[in-house]
C-alpha cells in the first residue's frame, strides 16, 4: 500500500486529469487542443492505472508525471498570451499550482525501489 502523501498525490493527478478531459469537452476549444486534451487526460488515467496495479509502477508514474507537467506548462504559457480572460488565468494559476503540489507528493514513487533494511533479531 502507498503511503499517505502518495495517495494524496495520486487522486489529485487523477483529478487533474479529469479536468482535463473535462475542459476538453465543456470548453470552447479548437480541435487540436481537444485532441491534447483527450490525449493528456486519457494518458494520464491510464498511467495511474497501470501504477495502481503494480505493473511497471516507476515508468507508470513518471508518465502521469510528464503528461500533466506538459499541461501545466502549457497553462503558463496562457499568462503570456494576448487576449486571455482573467477566469482564464485563475483556472491556469490553480491548474499549475495543483499541478505541482501533485508531483512534489508522488516524487517518491519516481525514483528506484529501495529495499527495507531487514534487522536480525536474534536473542542471546
Amino acid at each position: 500500500m502507498a503511503a499517505r502523501t502518495v495517495t494524496v498525490g495520486v487522486v489529485l493527478l487523477a483529478v487533474l486529469a479529469l479536468f482535463e478531459l473535462a475542459y476538453a469537452f465543456l470548453a470552447d476549444v479548437p480541435g487540436d487542443q481537444r485532441v491534447f486534451g483527450l490525449v493528456v487526460g486519457l494518458g494520464t488515467l491510464a498511467a495511474l492505472g497501470l501504477w495502481a496495479s503494480g505493473r511497471v509502477p516507476r515508468i507508470a508514474m513518471w508518465v502521469a508525471v510528464v503528461l500533466i507537467g506538459i499541461t501545466a506548462l502549457a497553462a503558463l504559457a496562457s499568462f503570456f498570451a494576448p487576449g486571455i480572460s482573467i477566469g482564464a488565468h485563475v483556472v491556469s494559476a490553480v491548474f499549475l499550482v495543483l499541478a505541482i503540489v501533485a508531483i512534489v507528493l508522488v516524487r517518491g514513487e519516481l525514483g528506484p525501489r529501495r529495499p527495507r533494511a531487514q534487522t536480525d533479531q536474534r536473542v542471546a
